[in-house]
């Protein structure tokens, strides 16, 4: 003989009561409200119990004929305490489509965070549904004890049920302070006028293959304007050359005047790509010096001036302020292809022949001179 669905409601009601009271000392209880006949509420409640007791908490189960959405999204202060507080809608109300569904509101021990989910009833409150409904809760249960938030605020749960929105509480009155007049805003700078101190390195010849020194560049570009385009002096003093021949070798000085062309094309921020071409002169004071064990008369040094066209592809970085640090590739293009060459008891001698195409690299930190007193922000790209 089985045992009438009212019968097995209350006797099941009762049970959770008594667990409930055992956890609800330390608030490890859910409280769920369920829209739906004595016989559904009972199955749910038989499932839930068994699911929510893996996790040592309690069920306190309320049955109602019809529930009003508002409930949801309405804290009441004289609830007790819990983990989580869920409605569960079995009266099939319909869905976006039209067809009947079942539908899981679930909130936070606070009140403030929400789920809503959403069971389809093709062939009405079966087990299968309860199942469904009963892990939906359980898992979001889980959740809330990991410390997970649930999707949406109150807030916008009342929105998404087409309810009306809470009027916000007014701000409170602030107080009347007599406010200074605000200053107009310093109007930024055109120009950017850099000062650049480095080292530069290129190819040379096949007598001596590298030519290095220390460099200085001036440049004035134009913030405004897009790719900021500039005009670059750079002036370099190269170390000594020597070049080892027979009879006669040299030593070769240099100095380098560039006079280029720039733009700079903006990358992530505080970088940009730098591109510069031009050209200027090599100066070059060439001493001539016998091999060892030549003799013979050697002519005096000479100076020589030899025109250079350059081409720059650079890699700028802002460290602080104006203060920037640049790496840049390029090469020097001798067209002319000049040979270096001293006289011997008045005959001529080669003494080294320059490659057409020079390659270079060269470092350089930079700062903005006209940025001094600036803030930070002013002062970036």
């Amino acid at each position: 003989m089985g045992i009438p669905p009212p019968v097995l409601l209350l006797v099941l009601g009762a049970a959770s009561s008594a667990r409930a009271d055992t956890t609800a000392e330390d608030g490890r209880v859910v409280d769920v409200v369920v829209a739906a006949t004595p016989e559904e509420a009972a199955g749910l409640e038989e499932v839930l119990v068994e699911l929510l007791g893996r996790f040592g908490v309690a069920l306190r189960l309320e049955r109602i004929d019809g529930l009003d959405p508002g409930v949801v999204v309405t804290p009441d202060p004289s609830a007790p305490p819990a983990v989580a507080r869920a409605w569960i809608d079995l009266g099939g109300t319909p869905g976006p489509n039209g067809a009947r569904q079942a539908t899981l509101y679930l909130a936070d021990g606070t009140w403030e965070r929400i789920r809503v989910r959403h069971v389809a009833l093709d062939l009405g409150v079966d087990e299968v549904v309860r199942e469904e409904l009963a892990h939906m809760l359980a898992s979001g249960v889980e959740g809330i004890l990991a410390g997970r938030p649930l999707e949406q605020t109150r807030e916008e749960v009342r929105i998404e049920l087409g309810l009306p929105v809470s009027e916000p509480a007014p701000p409170p009155a602030a107080e009347v302070s007599e406010v200074p007049p605000e200053l107009p805003a310093p109007r930024p700078r055109s120009l950017a006028f850099d000062l650049g101190v480095g080292y530069d390195v290129s190819g040379f010849a096949d007598e001596a293959p590298a030519s290095h020194g220390p460099l200085v560049a001036l440049g004035l570009a134009l913030r405004a304007v897009p790719l900021r385009p500039g005009l670059w002096l750079t002036l370099q003093y190269r170390l000594p050359v020597e070049a080892e021949a027979v009879p006669i070798g040299a030593q070769l000085d240099q100095g380098v005047f560039r006079l280029l062309a720039s733009i700079d094309v903006p990358l992530l921020s505080g970088f940009a790509l730098t591109v510069l071409l031009g050209g200027g002169l090599d100066v070059a004071r060439t001493t001539p010096r016998l091999a060892a064990g030549e003799t013979g008369r050697l002519e005096a040094a000479s100076t020589a001036v030899f025109g250079v066209m350059r081409a720059v592809v650079g890699l700028r970085v802002r460290l602080f302020g104006a203060t920037a640090l640049e790496f840049a590739v390029g090469c020097d293009v001798d067209g002319q292809q000049r040979t270096y060459v001293a006289r011997l008891d008045g005959a001529k001698h080669a003494i080294l022949e320059p490659w057409i195409v020079r390659p270079l690299a060269m470092l350089t930190l930079l700062t903005d001179l006209l940025a001094f007193g600036e803030t930070e922000e002013s002062t970036a790209e």
